[in-house]
């Protein structure tokens, strides 16, 4: 009969496994990866109510779930892993528990940062071990810590690593974490909490030790053979199905009456220990793994300094008298085999392997050979809250501050805390015709896609951060959103980059709206008459717009005198018709070219200059105040390509055209190819004359002016004193800004106070330090300069314009490229608008051969007297 009921307990086992091991495969895992939090102040105990609330993992299960269902309590797994002295918190959850999980680290820790990512474990395969196959790059070691005592004897706690006052706290885990930074490249190291919710049949033994130690009652043990243990526990389960079967699940036994009053009555010898196991006793507790594996390619291989570091750093957790972690001599790579030592040292270090890849646990299916799941299934190594709260915490400021490859948030999340503009359709990818998007929420994994309304544009975007940090794309998917929505768009690019990436973006129905502005375009040189008016109202606008141009590109040698010649000169060219820029440097010493200007001059000061002024002059004065004129202005008309350009007299850019009409404006000024004060000269001109037309919208009402966007990148190249008020004034207009640079320095101390005081969005990326310590005042208390200093590649922090009201400042990760680069359409956009606002080379060169004949015979004795 006993053969009978021991041949049916290994049956039932033997179903029980394989119905564990069904339900396992059903069950998935997440691996995060868990960046520990800016300047945290916490001590372990904050990682105690952590673990507190993964006790909610724990289940219960009925017969039917257990036995049919194969359903067991699924185990986490707490790591830190290293590579190449890279160090990361992980953890290894249930797929069904990740919001618990999150939301238990979010509670203590709100501004951690949780990723998911690829099990790291995984990476690694049996066959790439030395020890399974000869051509295998990685060599092992490892083991696993149990209890050397019974499980309600503590270890030493957190707490115990404290001083009297609290307030010093020696880290047991700066060893671990130091070692694992000085790993060198090829070397890994992984470190597995890995616990499991457990039964409270470990407190009521613990209770019963210290009842028998108050009453001094010894209690012999049975000694059973090793081998024997599994059969037992089969006789165990079997009885446990038939008490299932008649008792409701979760019933437990009843405390004893009087066991209180038993606890009081603690002889002094004992009352320490007792003290503390009573303390672990009223913990939850966990059955628990403790596991660590070094893995290195064979030719970095070095486990003597890694394993003697390890087993160094968990004796510190030893508690005298109690209880203490010591390697498990059934798991242990090095631990000595009399029989075939060298075949199973390599089968350990195997399965070693796979228990560090399945968090191998103690209970449930875990691995995949029956016969080692009966024989590890013994649960008997148990730690409270508090001792694993010791053993896997994040490191305390002072520690994690010298380990540089330690994966931290560099810069604080922030949730938004208005309802921002997420338009209809949501987190799809389509477009919005309210909304530009260009960016997504970053708090806690929340990615909820965002972006800003039309009329809050109208309030100007300001965009800095230095250079790689993502500007530019966030650039480009406004603009492509612009134009997918035929909305009119001005481009201004110093370096040619962002205007080039643009003009592929441009779908087939807009290239007749294109308007590309390429000043190193030879061949066929751009109409644009730099002093052309549309209006002869506005030429005073013009003139003292070019005036503040050329006084910012030569503010080192700028002069009243010059600023009253040139400003004379450009309101001559202005009033007459039929004058470039080119007509500046004649002007003064063309006495026939003049006379026959100023003729037609009808401005009574002007024309007192010329006649009653400047005729006055000897000679030597007059090279003394035109030769800075001539010096300067000859920049620009002495290059061929430049001179083409603005030496044309009829433009063919009409800057109100482009405004009303929603023309896609891409302005192509790289320095590198038409110099950086030519660069200037043209993108600061072509600012002013799209200011001046949306002022001419005021002969309009104000609901019938189109919404015109123009995105000027490295504006502080083309930033002068008008700046503010283009900045003050355009909203009226529709003439939208956004804005960007690398550092607040570029600007004029006038410009910057422009910007600060106008914009009503601002988008930052990571800056300097300089920077992040002005911008602090309008970020902080949600950031600090450090936060801005440390934000990674396509990170930011901003404050939105949201109805008209500036949000409180929070942090977002902006969009990848939205436009499709599949076909571009860059030749027949280039050439659709040559054949509308260009004119070939051949045909300028001659009428300027025309115009520019020889000197006169007072221009010849000018130029010689400035040779001598």
């Amino acid at each position: 009969m006993l053969a009978v009921f021991f041949i049916f307990g290994l049956i039932a086992r033997a179903w029980l496994m394989w119905r564990r091991s069904l339900y396992r495969k059903s069950v998935s895992f997440i691996t995060y990866a868990i960046d520990i939090p800016p300047e945290e102040i916490k001590t372990p105990k904050a990682m105690e109510n952590l673990i507190s609330q993964l006790y909610a993992i724990k289940s219960k299960f009925n017969t039917f779930e257990k036995w049919w269902k194969g359903q067991y309590t699924l185990q986490t797994s707490l790591e830190i892993i290293a590579q190449d002295g890279y160090v990361q918190f992980c953890a290894y959850v249930p797929h069904k528990y990740e919001y618990l999980f999150k939301k238990a680290v979010y509670a203590q820790f709100s501004d951690a940062h949780i990723s998911e990512i690829e099990d790291y474990a995984k990476a690694i395969l049996t066959d790439d071990l030395i020890s399974s196959n000869p051509a295998g790059r990685y060599e092992l070691w490892g083991t696993e810590f149990m209890l050397t005592a019974a499980s309600y004897y503590p270890i030493r706690t957190y707490s115990l690593f404290s001083d009297a006052s609290g307030d010093e706290f020696a880290d047991p885990l700066a060893s671990l974490l130091e070692m694992m930074s000085h790993l060198h490249r090829g070397e890994r190291f992984w470190y597995q909490v890995t616990i499991t919710p457990t039964r409270k049949a470990w407190q009521k033994a613990g209770m019963q030790a210290i009842r028998d130690t108050v009453e001094g009652v010894t209690r012999k043990k049975l000694w059973v053979p090793e081998f024997l243990i599994p059969f037992f526990r089969i006789f165990a389960d079997v009885m446990r199905l038939f008490i299932y079967s008649i008792s409701p699940p979760g019933e437990s036994a009843k405390p004893k009456k009087g066991a209180e009053k038993i606890l009081t009555m603690v002889p002094p010898e004992h009352e320490i220990i007792i003290k503390a196991m009573r303390e672990k006793l009223s913990r939850l507790g966990f059955s628990a793994h403790v596991r660590a594996l070094y893995i290195a390619e064979t030719g970095v291989f070095d486990k003597r300094q890694v394993a003697g570091d390890f087993q160094g750093i968990m004796r510190q957790f030893a508690n005298p008298q109690m209880n203490s972690l010591a390697s498990d001599m059934k798991v242990e790579v090095d631990f000595p085999q009399f029989l075939f030592p060298k075949t199973r040292a390599k089968w350990r270090k195997r399965w070693l392997l796979e228990r560090a890849q399945f968090r191998y646990s103690g209970i449930g299916a875990d691995k995949p050979r029956l016969w080692q799941r009966i024989k590890a299934d013994q649960i008997k190594n148990i730690l409270s809250v508090e001792e694993l709260s010791g053993l896997w915490h994040f490191p305390i400021p002072e520690i994690a501050d010298k380990l540089g490859l330690l994966r931290r948030v560099s810069s604080r999340k922030v949730h938004p805390k208005q309802l921002l503009p997420e338009g209809e359709r949501g987190d799809s990818p389509g477009l919005d015709a309210d909304v530009t998007f260009f960016a997504q929420t970053n708090y806690r994994a929340l990615n909820r896609r965002f972006g800003i309304r039309q009329e809050d544009r109208r309030r100007h975007m300001y965009v800095i951060g230095k250079t790689g940090m993502g500007k530019t794309t966030l650039l480009e998917n406004m603009i492509y959103q612009d134009i997918m929505r035929g909305e009119g768009v001005a481009v201004i690019d110093p370096h040619g980059d962002l205007a080039e990436s643009v003009i592929d973006l441009i779908p087939q129905n807009r290239i007749n709206d294109v308007v590309y502005f390429n000043p190193a375009d030879q061949e066929y040189p751009i109409a644009f008459n730099i002093i052309g008016v549309e209006n002869e109202a506005h030429r005073y606008l013009i003139s003292s717009a070019l005036v503040g141009i050329f006084k910012k590109i030569w503010a080192d040698s700028w002069g009243p005198r010059l600023e009253y010649l040139l400003r004379n000169s450009l309101l001559t060219l202005l009033e007459t018709r039929d004058n470039t820029i080119l007509g500046v440097p004649r002007l003064f010493v063309d006495a026939s070219y003049r006379k026959r200007l100023v003729k037609s001059v009808k401005d009574p000061v002007v024309r007192t200059f010329w006649e009653s002024e400047y005729a006055k002059y000897n000679q030597t004065f007059q090279v003394e105040a035109v030769s800075p004129i001539q010096n300067k202005i000859g920049q620009f008309t002495t290059i061929p390509m430049i001179r083409n350009m603005i030496g044309q007299v009829q433009s063919k850019v009409n800057f109100r055209e482009i405004l009303d009409e929603r023309k896609i404006l891409i302005v192509n000024l790289a320095k590198g190819l038409i110099g950086e004060d030519v660069s200037a000269l043209l993108g600061a001109t072509i600012i002013s004359k799209l200011q001046i037309a949306a002022m001419m919208r005021a002969d309009r009402p104000e609901s019938e002016r189109q919404d015109f966007y123009m995105y000027i990148d490295e504006f502080q190249n083309f930033s002068t004193d008008s700046f503010a008020v283009i900045l003050s004034e355009a909203r009226k207009y529709r003439l939208n800004l956004v804005m960007a640079h690398q550092y607040i320095e570029q600007l004029d101390e006038m410009v910057a106070a422009a910007v600060f005081g106008n914009v009503g969005t601002s988008v930052v990326f990571g800056v300097g330090a300089e920077d992040a310590r002005v911008l602090e005042a309008q970020y902080e208390p949600e950031f600090i300069a450090q936060d801005l200093v440390n934000l990674g590649k396509h990170e930011v922090v901003l404050r939105l314009m949201i109805d008209g009201a500036t949000s409180r400042p929070f942090s977002a990760a902006t969009l990848p490229p939205l436009g499709a680069r599949e076909v571009s359409s860059r030749d027949k956009i280039i050439r659709a608008s040559r054949e509308r606002y260009s004119t070939p080379r051949e045909v300028i060169e001659e009428k300027l051969q025309r115009w520019l004949a020889l000197p006169s015979h007072e221009e010849k004795k000018l130029l010689n007297v400035n040779r001598t």
